[in-house]
């Protein structure tokens, strides 16, 4: 009993301190692909469902320091790989940031906290993914094991940051805030290693459809932005059968990339949230 008391102590503290560096810690200077260097000065995170789709190929491409663990979960880097599907193998090294998006401090009515794979979180998210709302959208109806899985490697990587959605304080659904260029998604248009991208799965049907949700989420693709210079772009890639999450975002000025073949078996619906030119270009390559 003394054993398993003690671990639970250290798993604590752990997620403690990732959360931590999560939201003080700095980003790396890296240069891009393109040849120019990213600023990275750091500062201090509907009616929708963004729905991501479950399996993904695994390109076999890349190297892996397989033996390496990492994170307080103690995950070799070969496993992160095996639990992210949608984590790509083919990045270059020279583009991937040591650290994970930055979620800012939101005090409105929507906030955001960490997901904690050590609490009843992952019971909770997979009470809401098996909804049948989600379970067409999202296409993981998973176990709260294998959300407690999915989020240890997570958490032990710089790829993607799971997140409990909070309205007016009451845990009302699930985030994940990713790197795109990282993510399958970054194959199918021009991605850079700054760019962000975010799933949302509002867990409680009926908080849907009063247009609560997207004055919120709008502004938090503006702190989201904010907070992780030099980002200009956020991406989102609902099935391309999802008619409604695209006529509100492009009620919102988001940029129409159109449909997109993700891979094999998911198409999606390419959509962006571009603070510039350049940005608005990159999501309009390659637009069937």
């Amino acid at each position: 009993m003394m054993f398993f008391l003690l671990e639970y102590v250290v798993l604590r503290l752990a997620y403690l301190l990732v959360t931590i560096a999560r939201t003080t810690g700095d980003h790396p200077r890296m240069t891009d692909t393109s040849g120019r260097q990213p600023n990275t000065t750091t500062h201090t995170i509907d009616d929708t469902t963004a729905g991501r789709g479950g399996a993904a190929d695994r390109s076999t491409t890349g190297s892996l320091s397989d033996a390496t663990s990492h994170g307080p979960f103690n995950i070799s880097e070969q496993e992160i790989y095996e639990r992210l599907h949608r984590l790509r193998r083919d990045v270059p090294s020279s583009t991937i940031l040591d650290q994970p998006p930055r979620i800012p401090e939101l005090t409105g009515r929507l906030t955001l906290r960490m997901a904690d794979p050590t609490t009843e979180d992952p019971k909770t998210v997979s009470r809401w993914m098996n909804r049948p709302h989600l379970v067409e959208t999202w296409e993981q109806p998973w176990p709260a094991d294998q959300w407690k899985r999915d989020w240890e490697a997570k958490l032990s990587g710089t790829y993607s940051v799971p997140l409990i959605i909070l309205l007016d304080g009451e845990e009302c659904g699930y985030m994940e805030i990713y790197r795109p260029h990282r993510d399958e998604i970054g194959r199918v248009y021009d991605s850079r290693f700054h760019d962000l991208g975010f799933h949302v799965a509002v867990g409680d049907g009926a908080k849907t459809g009063h247009g609560v949700f997207p004055p919120l989420l709008m502004n938090l693709c503006d702190e989201l932005i904010a907070t992780n210079p030099p980002s200009d772009l956020i991406v989102v890639e609902p099935d391309y059968r999802n008619e409604r999450l695209p006529r509100i975002a492009l009620m919102n000025d988001w940029v129409d990339g159109g449909e997109r073949q993700q891979r094999a078996d998911r198409r999606v619906h390419l959509l962006g949230y571009a603070k510039t030119d350049e940005a608005r270009e990159r999501v309009l390559a390659g637009k069937e």
